[in-house]
């Protein structure tokens, strides 16, 4: 990495749910030392956590065989995360949007979730599926480091 660019951290855990919690610590950590608040923090692992376990769930169908890689990509006031896994992907305009506090179902929020704590959203399906996700500091979080 030369001295210009961004730093990016990459994990790659096994697609089994076992490894969550690598991922959902690496969160904690990559926000903290970027400044972000407490709240900000929680919505960065909560979006992260959900993306990695849609990963886990349907692009690897918890085949321990498959990989989920997730991808940090640290600029000065935001946070890209992505999610990649090699499934063939699904209907991101087909999927619930939005979260319904009378919904019966309790599965099925985790993209109207990561979408309402997230500043974007993207969806790729090149090369398998991939969830792009950015936080952007707040300019409280700027100022105070906090």
């Amino acid at each position: 990495m030369n001295a210009n660019s961004d730093p990016s951290i990459k994990i790659i855990i096994p697609g089994t749910l076992d490894f969550l919690r690598v991922v959902d610590r690496a969160s904690e950590i990559v926000a903290d030392h970027m400044g972000f608040g407490e709240d900000e923090k929680n919505a960065i692992a909560i979006s992260v956590i959900e993306a990695s376990t849609n990963a886990i769930q349907h692009g690897c169908g918890c085949n321990q065989a498959k990989n989920v890689v997730v991808t940090y990509e640290i600029e000065e006031d935001l946070l890209k995360v992505t999610v990649l896994d090699p499934g063939a992907g699904f209907d991101p305009t087909c999927t619930k949007c939005e979260l319904d506090a009378d919904a019966a179902e309790p599965r099925g929020r985790g993209l109207a979730i990561i979408r309402s704590f997230m500043d974007e959203v993207a969806f790729g399906f090149e090369g398998g599926t991939s969830v792009t996700m950015i936080k952007r500091k707040s300019p409280a979080s700027e100022k105070t480091g906090t």
